[in-house]
């Protein structure tokens, strides 16, 4: 996973609540069945990005 400042014409764009995830094309089969949620614990806080096809699994 990078930041990049640009979107390509085959990238996918989603926008969420105005948060907006690009992916590639190419990757679109990894990313197909991840979620990702922005979480603040006692670990800090962060984007946790999970396999829902795997339950209990975190990528």
């Amino acid at each position: 996973m990078t930041l990049d400042k640009s979107v390509k014409d085959d990238d996918r764009v989603f926008d969420q609540d105005g948060f907006k995830v690009v992916i590639s094309e190419d990757y679109n089969n990894f990313y197909q069945n991840l979620k990702i949620d922005w979480v603040e614990d006692y670990y800090g806080k962060g984007f946790r990005i999970y396999d829902t096809m795997k339950p209990g699994g975190c990528c």
